[in-house]
């Protein structure tokens, strides 16, 4: 009579393989091929933060809220691949979080100047003007410079006073 073969896969101890071995020979194994040998013989080191790599990728799992959409199910997957995709995600997304917090920051930076357009800057440069942007505590601000400069003042914003002085290009102010 002919059986269909059927493949197991087992994750024995190894301390426990020869005993398992030959227990599953008594039950009329044909074929044992041991495919994990390389990990049994990795130093504890490795394996133990590689376990500790796969448990932190799986509470990272966890934490996440299930979406409506799920992925077909995988037949076989290599739990190494996985938990390596699932970091390179996730540092992916802490360099996006990092960078949005990088540009939110120079936005909070640049929103007391107002919103202008760089082709009026090259303009009025082109016209032989350039801007020189100034920030100085308000209570430093002195009013004579409004006559001496041609100065344009934006915004006070808490302690710091916000202005421009529009002058030749070969001058300084």
């Amino acid at each position: 009579m002919i059986v269909p073969m059927r493949k197991y896969a087992f994750w024995i101890h190894v301390a426990d393989y020869d005993g398992f071995l030959a227990a599953v020979r008594a039950l009329g194994m044909l074929h044992v091929r041991r495919v994990m040998q390389a990990a049994a013989e990795a130093e504890p080191s490795a394996l133990q933060q590689s376990l500790a790599q796969l448990s932190k990728a799986i509470r990272l799992i966890n934490t996440r809220k299930a979406t409506d959409t799920l992925a077909p199910p995988v037949a076989e997957t290599n739990q190494a691949l996985v938990a390596q995709d699932i970091w390179q995600t996730q540092e992916q997304a802490d360099y996006c979080r990092q960078q949005i917090q990088i540009k939110d920051k120079e936005l909070q930076q640049l929103a007391p100047w107002g919103d202008f357009s760089l082709d009026t800057l090259h303009q009025i440069r082109e016209a032989g003007w350039t801007l020189t942007m100034f920030i100085c505590p308000a209570s430093k601000f002195d009013p004579a410079w409004r006559e001496s400069f041609a100065l344009v003042e934006f915004t006070e914003t808490g302690p710091d006073k916000y202005f421009v002085i529009i002058h030749p290009i070969q001058e300084q102010p």
